[in-house]
């Protein structure tokens, strides 16, 4: 039976980087624009955090990097020079944030081992499933990641070369979703990658939505489109409907009442944690489970001030 160590308020000093991981320090880090793309942005608010959480902390969670070999794509080095990759080269999939937020308040980082994908379609396809394993995805960012992993399965990319229908009812029972709204995401993540960085960039944190109708009529003309084209389309009106993203929704008898939020209660808690602690897990889970897991601890650490 797994039992969890007893929590309490730490008075450690934050993590210092090591002498192998003081050497990490010396290593040019690099970004491709199009795995960046795939990032959850941060909101104002969320930076702000962040930022001040590395300044007295530190970077606790290690930078994940690709160490390119046979790949070619088109990198930018720390200088904003924008080159194409060579072997050796270390490109960021994950800690984007961190990396840019240590640089700029002059705090230690730490790099996991290196990841290695023979090329950068098995890169992009990593980038969808780390990001659809993160908390709290706004309406537009799920649906984007979504559309995108069916158009990778669908297309063959990473060596899954399911038949469309297949896929889509494979993804619906894995996110909860209609089939048709499997397909309405697929459209929408091709229009969105047509798009500039910075209206994708965007759309993903949410400052506006894209009405179904007008998304999907782009996407039958889409060929025919420039890229500015397409967006002044897309902003043609901007929506601020919550479904604007094309999921089905309920008939209105068929709405579920109005839930209210739960208050979190001492009670509440430690009897979640005990049930918890009580089972054993069906199955190992992976290191990118893991870290989702651990994420979900550490914000409830965090939210109740242990």
């Amino acid at each position: 039976m797994f039992t969890p160590k007893k929590l309490g308020r730490s008075n450690a000093a934050p993590p210092q980087a090591t002498e192998a991981q003081k050497h990490n320090l010396n290593i040019e880090l690099l970004v491709s624009p199009v795995l960046r793309d795939y990032i959850s942005p941060l909101t104002e608010s969320e930076e702000a955090i962040l930022r001040e959480s590395i300044r007295e902390e530190g970077v606790r969670e290690p930078l994940v990097v690709w160490t390119i070999m046979d790949a070619e794509l088109e990198i930018i080095t720390e200088d904003g020079e924008l080159r194409t990759s060579k072997p050796g080269d270390k490109v960021i999939l994950d800690g984007h944030h961190r990396y840019r937020l240590a640089k700029e308040v002059g705090a230690d980082y730490r790099l996991a081992p290196d990841k290695t994908f023979d090329s950068l379609a098995e890169a992009q396809e990593y980038m969808l499933q780390l990001q659809l394993g993160r908390r709290n995805l706004n309406n537009n960012q799920s649906a984007y990641y979504i559309g995108s992993k069916y158009n990778f399965n669908v297309q063959g990319i990473g060596g899954n070369k399911s038949q469309g229908g297949k896929t889509k009812t494979i993804l619906a029972d894995e996110f909860g979703k209609g089939e048709r709204t499997i397909l309405n995401f697929s459209k929408l993540a091709k229009v969105i990658d047509e798009c500039s960085s910075a209206f994708k960039v965007s759309f993903l944190k949410g400052d506006f939505s894209i009405k179904k109708d007008t998304y999907l009529e782009v996407a039958k003309n889409i060929d025919n489109l420039s890229q500015e084209e397409i967006e002044n389309l897309l902003q043609e009106p901007l929506q601020e409907d919550a479904n604007s993203t094309g999921e089905e929704q309920p008939k209105p008898a068929d709405r579920a009442p109005i839930n209210r939020p739960k208050i979190l209660t001492y009670k509440s808690l430690k009897s979640s944690i005990d049930k918890l602690s009580e089972m054993d897990l069906k199955r190992d889970l992976s290191d990118d489970e893991k870290k989702v897991i651990k994420e979900n601890i550490d914000a409830l650490i965090r939210k109740i001030g242990l």
